[in-house]
């Protein structure tokens, strides 16, 4: 099934989460498909910041940061993403920021359990 995919065997990705929904919606049969088009903005968030941080992390680049930025700005708007913004400042260094703690818990650590949680909903 790959191959018909990518016939190259690239890995397949998505730009946002929203692309993501549309291209289940086109790609996966209606169980499957429902089970990713029902992420909530929330979710949407999380994936976005998570791939915009990666994204600064391995390029660095002054666009990457930029666009971590913005993200990090929007994420913690909802309760199940506490503490996973950048809050009133821009995050310059990605390590520091994911490093800082909450309630005995790192923000890498929060993000991960958010991951986590949107994964859950694909296996139900």
């Amino acid at each position: 099934m790959k191959e018909l995919l990518d016939p190259t065997g690239w890995n397949i990705t998505f730009r946002n989460a929203e692309t993501l929904k549309t291209k289940a919606a086109d790609w996966l049969a209606t169980l499957y498909a429902s089970k990713v088009t029902s992420l909530t903005k929330h979710d949407e968030r999380v994936i976005d910041t998570t791939k915009a941080v990666r994204d600064f992390i391995a390029h660095r680049s002054d666009s990457a940061k930029t666009t971590m930025n913005d993200l990090l700005g929007e994420v913690d708007k909802g309760p199940p993403n506490r503490h996973l913004g950048r809050g009133n400042h821009l995050v310059h260094n990605a390590g520091a920021f994911l490093k800082a703690e909450f309630e005995n818990r790192s923000r890498v650590e929060l993000y991960i359990g958010r991951l986590r949680d949107i994964a859950e909903k694909f296996r139900t």
